[in-house]
């Protein structure tokens, strides 16, 4: 079944691919056959990341950067294309919130908020447009985002419950997808939004 779902030849960027889910993602891209680019701030977790996939024979740079700049986002696509030949496939991974305190919504700073639009938002829509750019025909843009965007979240909530990450409880990459889907038709776009399970089942195959 997997040798229906061969790489070899494409060429891979991850964000936010140094732990979790992002990490699993790009061991799995590269057991497929494909080369990837890995990303994040953090340049020792990708570094890992990067020497895990060139010890079982793959092909893999790590690049240190915020996806939340353009001059990040363009220079990644840039980073595939220059050595590797091409970019096949994007994801956008990274995202999140760096909110660690519950507090109700009417005491939620508006700094938090727009920083949190700016990491699960801007910065897809950033990204998938510095792709666009690279992209093979066939290619594919995936966003991983979070199932908090498709149903009521506790963000939405004053007082009564605590509020959720607000840029992925409010909304999803969608948007950025469609921009794409304008520029590039030919080119694949999706949507996921693992569940619970889904990041467990990812880190117990690629622990």
């Amino acid at each position: 079944m997997l040798e229906r779902f061969r790489l070899g030849g494409k060429v891979a960027v991850v964000t936010g691919s140094g732990r979790g889910i992002g990490r699993s993602i790009a061991l799995g891209l590269a057991e497929a056959g494909a080369d990837v680019v890995v990303t994040a701030r953090r340049g020792h977790e990708i570094d890992e990341v990067a020497e895990e996939i060139r010890a079982h024979g793959g092909r893999a740079l790590a690049v240190v950067g915020d996806i939340r700049t353009e001059e990040v986002n363009e220079r990644l696509a840039a980073t595939a294309v220059e050595p590797f030949g091409s970019l096949d496939i994007w994801v956008s991974n990274a995202g999140g919130s760096d909110e660690r305190r519950l507090r109700p919504i009417e005491r939620t700073p508006l700094a938090s908020w727009d920083e949190q639009l700016l990491l699960n938002l801007t910065a897809p829509f950033l990204g998938a447009r510095a792709a666009a750019a690279h992209l093979t025909e066939g290619g594919a843009i995936v966003h991983i985002a979070s199932v908090a965007a498709l149903r009521p979240s506790w963000c939405i909530w004053p007082r009564r419950r605590h509020p959720g990450s607000p840029g992925r409880c409010s909304a999803s990459p969608e948007p950025a997808l469609m921009a794409v889907h304008q520029a590039q038709p030919r080119v694949v776009r999706c949507l996921v939004g693992p569940s619970n399970e889904a990041l467990e089942l990812f880190d117990r195959r690629f622990a």
